[in-house]
């Protein structure tokens, strides 16, 4: 255990469709040949600031990955979960699956570069802030465009950030927006804004432009770009 204060919990979703992937999931296509799951998990797993892991997956995945796990053997034990029809609902079984935590890490598995630092620096600022998310700055001018493909307004880069994952949440207060929302039919696309929803607010910690969301075969390529150049600073 990582502190004798909180125990730490994390959820790897793994359960996406890959819509603009061909056919291929994303989670199980090879970087390197090796399956993008198994970058941000070894990371998991090798920290002694997580003390468990659940991996929600989709039916169609489930029996790939289960083999994967078994082939590989990891020294942490790891629940693989099916999740539901939208993220929220795959998020809720995974904080479900985590009774013993005081802090929920949710990350996409589809992001294969997440370092140590992010957790250092997310673990630290959720236990004063309550919710916490790696995030960076957008470098391209922003535009809000009508239905009809024309420019409405122009806004100030300088305030926009990128969110990506992992994102951190004090459990009891992603419960209890979960409970609040569970009945809404708003879709969330990530759990920050699910909390905020609440009244919450969010910190932001400047991540890594190679902390990079794997949805295009493009990606896989500059995935594999990124490894080659070592530009990942895992500590």
């Amino acid at each position: 255990m990582n502190s004798t204060i909180h125990k730490v919990g994390a959820i790897l979703l793994a359960a996406g469709i890959s819509t603009r992937m061909s056919g291929i999931d994303k989670t199980i296509a090879p970087i390197n040949g090796i399956p993008t799951f198994w970058y941000p998990l070894k990371t998991l797993i090798d920290s002694n600031l997580i003390d468990q892991i659940s991996i929600i997956v989709s039916e169609s995945n489930i029996s790939q990955i289960q083999r994967y796990l078994q082939d590989w053997n990891f020294s942490k034990t790891i629940r693989v979960l099916i999740g539901g029809q939208f993220r929220q609902d795959s998020v809720r079984i995974g904080i479900n699956s985590l009774n013993d935590s005081d802090i929920i890490v949710i990350h996409d598995a589809a992001r294969p570069f997440i370092t140590n630092t992010m957790l250092i620096q997310g673990l630290k600022e959720v236990k004063t802030t309550g919710s916490s998310t790696v995030a960076i700055k957008t470098t391209d001018s922003i535009k809000i465009v009508s239905e009809e493909n024309f420019s409405i307004k122009s806004l100030d880069r300088s305030k926009i950030w990128q969110i990506q994952t992992p994102q951190f949440f004090m459990k009891n207060i992603l419960q209890k927006s979960y409970q609040k929302t569970q009945t809404s039919k708003e879709i969330f696309t990530d759990d920050t804004s699910l909390v905020e929803s609440q009244g919450y607010q969010t910190k932001i910690i400047e991540g890594l432009n190679t902390n990079i969301k794997i949805t295009t075969k493009e990606d896989l390529i500059l995935a594999e770009t990124i490894l080659k150049l070592g530009t990942i600073n895992n500590e």
